[in-house]
């Protein structure tokens, strides 16, 4: 394709299937990602109004039997601490998501109460780029989150490299 890509998707195999697939795709703002995993959240209910049934929220976000980081529906939390970790130590085992292939993610941490987005394009200006994976970039920003609702208390060095 060797060219930028503007409000098509980026994944090549979903666009050999004309651009869109079930695998692919998270055309979405950081507002209405957070509202909808908030309504995830909070079993299916958002401003009062019921979306999606508890039971099949439930089913959903539970972890498939015999996986270490993959749900039914979502990614989990990777329980086997020799892989890649998606998402911060510091979330807990039923943390549930997204990630995607232009390094986005959304992660909802039930037990924290605390719905994570985070939205890029690690495609552009090259399909190369590894910085975000090279840094933990998604994760360390993840942490920080963390920190915040455990209450960070004065400045250390570990806030900017930790």
């Amino acid at each position: 394709r060797c060219q930028v890509l503007d409000g098509y998707v980026h994944d090549m195999a979903c666009a050999m299937l004309g651009g869109v697939c079930g695998h692919a795709g998270l055309f979405s703002n950081a507002h209405d990602l957070g509202v909808f995993f908030t309504m995830l959240l909070n079993d299916g209910e958002y401003g009062g109004r019921k979306y999606i049934d508890a039971d099949i929220l439930h089913e959903f976000t539970t972890r498939y039997e015999n996986s270490t980081r993959r749900g039914i529906g979502f990614d989990m939390k990777e329980l086997d601490t020799r892989r890649t970790q998606l998402m911060a130590a510091e979330a807990s085992k039923k943390t549930y998501g997204h990630t995607g292939f232009t390094g986005i993610c959304v992660w909802n941490d039930p037990v924290n109460d605390l719905t994570y987005v985070f939205l890029s394009n690690r495609t552009f200006p090259k399909m190369n780029n590894v910085t975000l994976s090279n840094y933990n970039i998604r994760e360390r920003i993840h942490r920080r989150a963390y920190k915040a609702i455990k209450g960070f208390h004065g400045y250390t060095p570990e806030l900017i490299t930790g």
